[in-house]
């Protein structure tokens, strides 16, 4: 087909939709409607300005001219009847057909002319129109689709490629942009009757703003998008253009632009919805984006982009005051709107020519602002903690807009004053707010640290700035200023010691010998001269080590960066200051806390300087100085605990850092002095690990001794597998015979401390090295048996029950216990897959010489396995140990440690540690499967032995596994959740009617029936221990939709009892007693559950129940029988009764309950046994004195006062101490209520 003839198919076809469109228009009753007519012509325009390529037969290629500028003229044309008649709604129809024209077409460049056309036309239907005759608001639809049509012409890219033609292009959409909002906002009275205002090139002197805030929020978000869509034409026109403009066009577009953004800038004055608000900010923040280019450089102060008016738009909406509306359907938030406005307050790349031509800048204004936050002016309300930490972030984003990017340079000298004085109060201030504690003491400790952080970038970026007094004025200035104040006393300036110190460590060189030469000198002369007992010389102390410590940090970052400082830093200062500290660690008369501190940056001071800075007479000091910290930690006192802390940790990192591979001989620093080395090598470190190891009696409860060796091989590689070699060679040389002497005890104890305090390194050692395994082994085969038990069934050795099986089993117990720390973390993938299948091999045991092994492996392999995380293992299919991975190991060994579990014979412990297996390899994911894997665990082994038990003990056993089973599914979730549920339900049921259907048995009706055991007090027992499993169901670490999931079973019977039973009795009176089993179960769900979150009803419903079976359950009957699990429950119900009149008051029922409630607290503290149920009594008075604090109980107090005070009373005379001061305070409570 010929360019000719496709371009006469489309008018065909354009003439003939453009018939049927008038016809839609102008028909009364048209099937169609606006939106969907501008639906229609949107998608066909959309393919009408597309260009066809066409291949002829030669294979030349040809390609026809898209006619969409032609159309929409058309458009105009042929619907001019349906815009110039006086019937609106036709009108309303063609303007809809025009929009979606242009919407269809928005992708095609615009010519100017068909641009001025669109424009001018669509002006004219944005002003008010006449509808009184109609009964719809004609003319709000009219101009809001022509606001609509604006937003999309000028969006458009343009054709033009001249300058002149460009400058046109642009101004062009400058121009409807405004006058479309101006119109849109105009009232009758207000607009000309000629079309000629609309003419383009007549600018409006119309202030819209007041009558911009008058219109309806979705009518002011059409005029915000008009204004978006201007800079979006803007960007659009600046990417297709292939040269920037000439001088003159450049000159004369900018100054239109700076107009224009003023324009929108002043749309935003005024507005407070939140929706508008989020839609100007972000709009806003396009503008500087859009407009950057053309104000990056200007030849006069008038075209300079307008921050000024943008910044006074904007600034009165920060700090954002905006809490979102609990709804919240449009899903603004306060952080949302925060990081809008923050967008624009921190855009500062058009900052450099603002000042070129000494105008506002960004950076300034909104310097200011956030100052003004940190510090607000005298008669201002005070900023919060929170306001604070987010003007420090504001500040921070505003100077460091991008990484290793920084605008500091630009701030002048004032703002910079003002920020050091606005970042130093507020680092002083929430530094002293850090002693309130909580979630305030959190946030000022958050804050500190953000200043410190802030000010040390700072200082860090203006030491490489061209003009220097920057950093004179930020740096030099204030901390010469401030030391004169330290000089004053050190112990009223410790935070502005800190701050200083705080710039040492991360200001930078320049800054860093600053410091070092106001701050540490002076401290220095001043210790020198003072070495008295005051608090001066103390802060003093503390703050030399302060800047000491900040010196190797920065040190140690310029080391990481490639950067090494010289001279060293420190030494015009380190001779001096080791003679002065020494000096006052030596002094006899100074205080334990100046000691404290002198120790502290001594520690500092030998860590960090170099050999070459100090005097032979200064190593042999340093020298002593060693010694005695480690006769301080041979004899430490329970009474000096910062002093043995202190002079542990100072023993502990000199002894690691001087045996580190680089402190030889050819190094430069302090400890490959050849006198320390001999020193801590030859005599320290040895005498340090040979104490380690000796038991002592001593009343000290921390061995200062292992601590400062766990700190030793914490940072050093080389100590941690000497250490850890030397404590497992011997107790590999010693184990294996019992009784085991004392020696072994204390390398266990030694080797424990060690492992749970030695960091990685320490682990590291300890897995790496092959003698962990061999003690494993050595304490298997401490019971002499023969080497091929399970190979003959005639060898059998049946288990020992004699007193010194008993002895050795405890014996290895307590070595096991030592070595539990090494497994309780990460643990390697090969060292796991070998416990797991040394386990495997003998489960079940077939002699004692496997319940030995299995008692030593079953705690370390629960441990091990609780510390598994799948994402950090190796892939099982390449960790295998005898073609086995972890996962089939754990496969294979499920129905053995099953059957461990639920065998009486075996050690309880062993039992226990087996059970905690299982549990990991369910909950950790270690066998993965789709399905889920515990439930064929229930219905083949569990529900069997429920089945079949003949016995409570036995059927205690299936049931407290079939709990662990359903806690791991809980934990577990996906597949598992409905195991979880199911199991869940089970437990429920069998409390509250001591019968249920087993899990996964609906089909056969199996169930499981408590009533068939003679005795009452069994089922009784049963029924607890059902309800009781259920609770640590609940209590298990599960997401909380799948807690509520677990809930939903036990709510039921509670509304069942609560509607069918309590309901027909007076309230406060029930004729019928809570059943124990449900009883127990609410208590369960009140006390693992945040009941603060739980419906009022539900909570209401089970405190009731709680209430009425504390003075009714057979649990508090005089006649009931002391047992340890009666009193667990009892407590039980104490403590979920307490915790409702502590978090939920309103939850127990004013009228009658509240006097139940005191009956029933005095009623339990009455009939506990005074001897072995204390803590039942306790309870009890903190539930009676948490009454006095519910303000409709007071009315029930008042009746029941004198018998409480008398029990009261003789409470004041019980053994217990702790339980003496409780009836007292309770007493007094009681005797204080109105």
């Amino acid at each position: 087909m010929s360019d000719d003839q496709q371009q006469q198919t489309s008018s065909d076809a354009l003439s003939e939709v453009l018939r049927h469109w008038t016809k839609c228009c102008l028909e009364e009753d048209s099937v169609q409607s606006p939106e969907e007519l501008q639906e229609e012509s949107r998608t066909f325009c959309k393919y009408l300005s597309q260009s066809t390529k066409i291949v002829t037969d030669g294979n030349v290629q040809l390609e026809t001219k898209s006619s969409h500028e032609a159309a929409l003229a058309r458009i105009i044309q042929d619907l001019g009847p349906a815009f110039s008649g006086e019937h609106h709604e036709s009108r309303l129809r063609a303007l809809h057909v025009l929009v979606g024209a242009i919407e269809g077409c928005q992708q095609t460049p615009f010519s100017n002319t068909i641009t001025k056309l669109l424009g001018t036309f669509l002006l004219s239907h944005c002003g008010p129109i006449d509808d009184d005759g109609y009964e719809e608001d004609y003319d709000s639809m009219i101009r809001n689709v022509a606001i609509v049509g604006l937003t999309a012409l000028a969006q458009t890219s343009s054709l033009a490629n001249s300058d002149p033609d460009i400058l046109e292009a642009f101004l062009m959409r400058l121009q409807f942009v405004r006058q479309g909002v101006v119109s849109r906002c105009a009232v009758p009275k207000s607009m000309k009757d000629s079309n000629d205002h609309y003419s383009y090139g007549l600018d409006s002197t119309t202030d819209m703003r007041e009558q911009l805030s008058t219109l309806p929020r979705s009518k002011r978000a059409l005029c915000f998008s008009l204004v978006g869509s201007g800079f979006a034409g803007i960007a659009a026109i600046t990417d297709q253009m292939e040269k920037p403009l000439d001088d003159a066009s450049r000159v004369n577009l900018q100054a239109e632009l700076v107009e224009f953004a003023r324009f929108a800038s002043s749309c935003l004055h005024g507005e407070s919805d939140p929706r508008c608000l989020l839609q100007l900010l972000t709009i806003l923040h396009q503008m500087q984006i859009s407009l950057e280019p053309y104000f990056l450089s200007t030849g006069s102060p008038d075209l300079v982009f307008p921050s000024e008016d943008l910044f006074d738009a904007v600034a009165p909406y920060y700090p954002v005051q905006f809490t979102p509306p609990p709804n919240n359907i449009h899903r603004i938030t306060r952080e949302g709107l925060h990081e809008a406005l923050v967008s624009v307050l921190c855009y500062t790349n058009m900052d450099a020519n603002a000042q070129t031509h000494s105008r506002h800048t960004m950076l300034g204004l909104s310097s200011g602002l956030f100052i003004e936050q940190l510090v607000p002016m005298e008669g201002e309300e005070p900023s919060s903690t929170l306001d604070k930490l987010e003007a420090v972030e504001c500040l921070s984003d505003l100077l460091f807009p991008r990484d290793n990017e920084s605008v500091c340079s630009m701030l002048d000298i004032p703002t910079l004053r003002n920020l050091w004085a606005a970042i130093k109060m507020t680092h002083d201030e929430s530094s002293i707010g850090i002693s309130l504690g909580g979630i305030q003491g959190e946030n000022n400790k958050l804050l500190a640290d953000q200043c410190r952080t802030l000010v040390s970038k700072l200082a860090f970026q203006l030491e490489t700035a061209s003009n220097k007094s920057l950093w004179e004025a930020f740096i030099s200035e204030p901390i010469l200023k401030q030391s004169q104040k330290v000089k004053q006393s050190p112990a009223n300036t410790k935070l502005t010691i800190a701050y200083m110190a705080c710039l040492t460590a991360s200001g930078g060189p320049r800054t860093l010998r600053f410091c070092l030469g106001v701050g540490l000198d002076l401290l220095l002369d001043y210790l020198a001269e003072n070495l008295s007992d005051t608090e001066d010389v103390t802060a003093a102390a503390h703050g030399i080590g302060a800047f000491f410590s900040s010196c190797q940090v920065a040190l140690d970052r310029g080391k990481r960066e490639g950067v090494v400082l010289h001279p060293h830093p420190l030494e015009p200062y380190a001779a001096k200051a080791c003679q002065i500290l020494l000096d006052a660690f030596e002094h006899e008369s100074l205080s334990m806390s100046t000691k404290i501190g002198a120790t502290r940056a001594l520690q500092f001071l030998v860590l960090s300087v170099s050999k070459d800075q100090l005097e032979e007479n200064h190593i042999e000091r340093l020298c002593s100085f060693i010694e005695r910290l480690f006769e301080s930690i041979d004899a430490a006192s329970s009474d000096m605990i910062e002093w043995n802390d202190t002079c542990c940790s100072t023993l502990g990192l000199i002894v690691g850092n001087s045996l580190l591979p680089d402190a030889t001989s050819g190094s430069s620093g302090l400890l490959s002095c050849q006198n320390i080395r001999k020193l801590i090598k030859g005599q320290i470190f040895p005498k340090l690990q040979n104490l380690t190891t000796i038991s002592t009696e001593s009343t000290v409860s921390e061995r200062y001794d292992r601590k400062a060796l766990s700190i030793s091989c914490a940072c050093n590689e080389d100590i941690s597998v000497q250490v850890i070699g030397s404590l497992l060679q011997h107790l590999s040389d010693n184990l294996g015979s019992y009784p085991i002497d004392d020696s072994c005890m204390g390398y266990c104890a030694c080797l424990s401390y060690l492992l749970g305090n030695g960091g990685n390194l320490v682990l590291k050692a300890y897995h790496g090295n092959p003698l962990s395994s061999r003690i494993l082994k050595i304490l298997s085969e401490g019971v002499p048996s023969s080497s091929n038990k399970r190979a003959s069934v005639s060898k059998l050795a049946l288990p020992s029950t004699s007193e010194e099986a008993a002895y050795k089993y405890a014996q290895i117990q307590a070595v096991v216990v030592h070595l539990l720390p090494a497994y309780e973390r990460k643990v390697p993938d090969g060292t796991l897959v070998a416990i797991a299948k040394a386990v495997s091999d003998i489960i079940p045991p077939l002699s004692e010489a496997d319940n030995i092994h299995l008692y030593i492996h079953l705690p370390i392999l629960g441990a091990a396995l609780a510390s598994f995380q799948r994402d950090d293992f190796v892939d099982d299919n390449a960790m295998q140990t005898d073609e086995a991975s972890l996962q089939e190991i754990c496969r294979t060994m499920l129905p053995g440690l099953t059957q461990y579990v639920l065998t009486n014979e075996h050690h309880s412990k062993a039992r226990s540690a087996a059970a905690s297996c299982i549990f990991a390899i369910f909950s950790h994911g270690i066998i993965d499967a789709e399905e889920c894997p515990i439930m064929p665990l229930v219905q083949d082994v569990v529900n069997k032995g429920l089945t079949s038990s003949a016995d409570h003990v036995t059927l205690s056993n299936h049931l407290n596994l079939l709990s662990l089973l359903a806690s791991a599914a809980a934990r577990r979730g996906l597949s598992s959740s409905n195991t979880a549920a199911e199991i869940s339900q089970f437990f429920v049921d069998l409390a509250w009617s001591s019968s249920a259907l087993l899990p996964f048995s609906s089909a056969n009706e199996i169930r499981l029936d408590l009533s068939l055991f003679d005795d009452s007090r069994i089922t009784s027992a049963l029924e607890i221990t059902a309800a009781s499993l259920y609770g640590s169901i609940l209590s298990t670490d599960a997401k909380p939709l799948m807690k509520q999931r677990l809930m939903q079973p036990c709510l039921k019977y509670v509304k069942l009892v609560y509607e069918n039973e309590r309901n027909q009795a007076t309230p406060g009176n029930s004729s019928s007693t809570p059943k124990v089993g449900l009883l127990v179960m609410v208590c369960h769900v009140v006390c693992v559950l945040d009941i603060s979150k739980m419906d009022k009803k539900s909570l209401h419903q089970m405190a009731s129940i709680a209430v009425e079976g504390l003075s009714a359950s057979q649990l508090f009957d005089p006649s009931t029988p002391y047992s340890p699990k009666n009193t667990s429950s009892k407590n039980l119900i104490l403590v979920a009764i307490l915790k409702v009149l502590s978090v939920a008051p309103w939850a127990v029922p004013a009228k009658g309950f509240l006097l139940t409630l005191a009956t029933g607290l005095l009623q339990a503290y009455a009939v506990s046994d005074p001897a072995l149920e204390v803590s039942t009594k306790l309870l009890a008075l903190q539930g009676l004195e948490a009454m006095t604090h519910v303000e409709e109980a007071k009315k029930s107090i008042a009746t029941i006062q004198p018998a409480v005070v008398s029990v009261l009373a003789a409470a004041v005379n019980h053994p217990s101490g702790l339980l003496r001061q409780a009836a007292v305070d309770v007493r007094n409570a009681w005797y204080l209520v109105e």
